[in-house]
């Protein structure tokens, strides 16, 4: 044997090749609970798979294989403020330990935004996918609000005109 070949099974990719290469001449491969008999088997659960090979001199040797699985979702905050008459744009801005493939957010008149700090200048619900390099996915949302408040100014709309023909001051 001169290559073993293990495998990791993640969100994004469910099935594994592993096996064995070698640069002798083989007339029979096995693998113990696997109905396969060739040197590379397809497998889509994590565990240890072991076979032999038997070369054309009648030489055996044994070997193993380890499928790994890392399905492990990334875990992410969100943090988000509120817009007002100081701040008419904010960030939102995604955190994690964990290492990331992409961030994308979905904002409100079909607005989307690319990487884990993105400047905002409209209240709404901004929802986010940050995927891991694993192929795995966290779904997580901010509810942004815009709390400007502007000073009121009464106007009537109606001026009397003094009957004397004076002017209004």
């Amino acid at each position: 044997i001169t290559k073993i070949i293990n495998g990791e099974i993640n969100c994004q990719l469910t099935t594994v090749s592993v096996g064995v290469e070698t640069s002798s001449s083989i007339e029979k491969v096995i693998w113990n609970n696997l109905n396969f008999n060739t040197l590379i088997a397809n497998v889509s659960k994590k565990g240890s798979y072991t076979g032999s090979l038997t070369a054309f001199n009648g030489c055996k040797t044994n070997f193993t294989v380890n499928v790994t699985e890392n399905i492990k979702k990334p875990i992410i905050t969100v943090i988000g403020d509120t817009i007002d008459c100081q701040r008419s744009k904010i960030d939102l801005i995604l955190t994690t330990s964990d290492s990331l493939k992409s961030v994308v957010w979905f904002g409100p008149n079909q607005q989307v935004l690319n990487g884990k700090k993105v400047k905002i200048t409209q209240a709404g619900k901004y929802m986010v996918t940050a995927t891991g390099i694993n192929g795995c996915v966290t779904i997580d949302s901010v509810i942004i609000e815009d709390k400007k408040v502007f000073p009121f100014v009464a106007l009537q709309d109606t001026f009397l005109m003094p009957c004397n023909g004076d002017s209004v001051r």
